[in-house]
């Protein structure tokens, strides 16, 4: 027999109380006044040289406020957190290079820097998040490799 269980939809969550509650309330007043524009303009300039965990701070941010814009319907984050994935969508290069690592020092033998994985994974996070929660997974601009597989409404 098929399981008639679903996953709750963070939109469907929006009545916490409690210690929980409060947490997710402050984790939205959080995102709502977090200054992401300095990490999302590492995305659009890729001038990027040193080796430290940076670059996933868009995805990780995106992703978060996706999901905290649901359940507290907060639509001010809502349009913030689009902006910000319009942004990291323009920001994607034609060969697909999604990352902030500065083109002079990807080479075709090195092409990505020693972190870019761990960073482009939680990008990757925030942009899969993005598409299943407004639902616009749909072809267009951003691609992996040759595949075309996403675009912003």
């Amino acid at each position: 027999m098929p399981s008639r269980q679903r996953r709750a939809r963070p939109a469907e969550v929006s009545d916490v109380g409690g210690f929980l509650g409060r947490r997710l309330s402050l984790n939205a007043a959080y995102l709502a006044k977090f200054d992401v524009d300095p990490f999302v303009d590492m995305l659009e300039h890729k001038k990027y040289r040193d080796w430290f965990w940076i670059g996933e701070q868009p995805g990780k941010w995106l992703e978060a406020a996706v999901y905290a814009s649901a359940s507290c319907g907060d639509a001010a984050l809502t349009a913030k957190a689009q902006r910000v994935l319009a942004r990291i969508v323009a920001a994607q290069d034609r060969d697909g290079y999604l990352g902030i690592t500065d083109p002079a020092v990807r080479t075709r033998r090195h092409p990505m820097r020693g972190v870019d994985a761990y960073e482009m994974y939680y990008t990757l996070h925030g942009l899969l998040t993005a598409a299943e929660q407004w639902e616009s997974a749909r072809p267009g601009r951003l691609r992996c490799g040759s595949v075309i597989f996403w675009s912003p409404r």
